[in-house]
């Protein structure tokens, strides 16, 4: 039996009265930290992009919402789209020990298909943290080798849309198998993308990619039954991992990868977030005024570097993947929100202080890495003192978890870029009562 075989099973398993009690308690909480990143991310260029795209050569008619929009449409568009601005604000959930955002592509799949199908809050939660833990499992295996050149996010993204929307849909096992075949031949994404609208596009891709591979397979659409583990399958093709891809999901239903969810506390690239703890935490440990500081030195792991170290973005998209940028943002603000993302160029403060920013590799973050996102942050000031800040996880990691109040909290101030209060609060009552809803096309009605 090859994999896609025994993925079929388990989706087909797999039921709510399996799921621990903290399993379904954080998969409440990564609805919550979704809608505010979707909501937030609708109003970025990327989906305002493709939303003038739309509205050019579709009509607006359909099940589907386009979130922050009165625009309907299909499924396959609503996902693409809404996929899209899940991530525009580079703010949703991570699971470090892939290098990967499941939520974006998973939650976006279960809005889709609740849209177009009748599904209850017991069912979107069992067909999400089914997503989380197939897309997790292949993303933490493929992985480092697979990042080299591939945006996990898209690729194991893929595979977790097209398994929370095979469940969704109640397609069989056979019919499982065929959307796993379809969505793992679109899965790509290139890490040449990174920094512009094309990398946010990829967590669209993926989503689309899920919803469109179950969708076909419903209606009699074969695909390649050994697209994960064949001879020219995913792996074959992807990465260099030599284990034993069966074995990787054996543990699903007794160990949940979902627990391991990383919440973003800064609203930029993962790689950075340790780098920014690391500085705000040494100035005010210091007692040191920004004013005051002569040269930083942020060490950290190379791939954070390789993605992150541009000391020269151009523009707000770049920015998001600066360390000095936000380093430099941190230390002149004392912290780092979406406005520092909000208008560009940087103050001259800020501009002064990046040109103090040194970024070298750190043995320590590297060998820790990719189990932990760590940094070292040396901050030494014009009257010659120095202090420093070694950091081996960031704020909202699972050793250092943000608390239900904390994402609440951040759902509520980035869904307010959108919202009125009023349905800031209905939603957010609606996602509180999750496993009691009958009709989760509710969740998309508060707009």
């Amino acid at each position: 039996m090859g994999v896609s075989h025994k993925l079929a099973d388990i989706v087909s398993g797999l039921s709510f009265r399996d799921l621990p009690e903290e399993v379904v308690d954080i998969t409440v909480s990564c609805l919550y930290n979704y809608m505010g990143c979707v909501y937030s991310g609708s109003v970025q260029p990327p989906p305002q992009a493709m939303l003038r795209m739309l509205r050019g050569v579709y009509a607006n008619q359909g099940k589907c919402t386009v979130v922050g929009t009165e625009f309907k449409t299909d499924p396959v568009t609503a996902a693409l789209v809404n996929g899209t601005a899940a991530n525009a604000m580079a703010y949703d959930d991570m699971f470090k020990d892939g290098i990967h955002h499941p939520g974006a592509s998973a939650i976006t799949a279960a809005l889709a298909i609740s849209e177009a199908y009748p599904v209850t809050g017991q069912e979107f939660i069992t067909a999400v943290v089914l997503g989380y833990e197939v897309s997790n499992r292949i993303a933490r295996a493929c992985n480092p080798s697979h990042y080299q050149y591939w945006h996990t996010a898209a690729t194991a993204g893929s595979f977790g849309a097209a398994v929370v929307a095979a469940k969704l849909l109640k397609l069989s096992k056979e019919e499982i198998v065929w959307a796993l075949g379809s969505a793992g031949t679109q899965a790509t994404g290139l890490q040449e993308c990174t920094g512009n609208m094309a990398q946010r596009f990829h967590l669209g891709t993926a989503s689309r990619n899920g919803v469109l591979a179950a969708l076909l397979a419903k209606h009699g659409f074969d695909g390649p039954p050994n697209i994960i583990d064949g001879p020219k399958g995913f792996f074959t093709a992807m990465s260099q991992y030599q284990g034993d891809i069966q074995g990787m999901f054996d543990d699903i239903g007794q160990t949940y990868t979902i627990l391991d969810t990383t919440f973003k506390f800064y609203p930029c690239c993962g790689h950075i977030h340790a780098c920014i703890d690391g500085a705000v935490i040494a100035m005010e440990k210091g007692g040191v005024n920004f004013n005051d500081i002569e040269s930083v030195e942020v060490a950290t792991y190379q791939t954070a570097i390789t993605n992150s170290g541009n000391p020269t973005p151009k523009d707000i998209a770049e920015a998001k993947f600066s360390i000095p940028y936000c380093v430099a943002a941190g230390l002149v603000n004392g912290k780092v929100t979406v406005q520092e993302f909000q208008s560009w160029p940087p103050t001259d403060e800020v501009r002064a202080m990046m040109d103090k920013i040194t970024v070298v590799v750190d043995d320590i973050a590297e060998s820790e890495f990719p189990g932990q996102r760590g940094a070292k942050v040396t901050l030494k000031t014009k009257g010659g003192a120095a202090v420093d800040e070694r950091r081996h996880s960031r704020k909202g990691d699972p050793d250092c978890p943000l608390s239900r109040k904390d994402i609440v909290e951040k759902y509520r101030a980035l869904s307010a870029m959108v919202l009125p209060y009023e349905k800031i609060h209905k939603l957010e009552e609606l996602i509180g009562r999750l496993p009691e809803l009958e009709d989760c096309s509710v969740l998309l009605s508060c707009q």
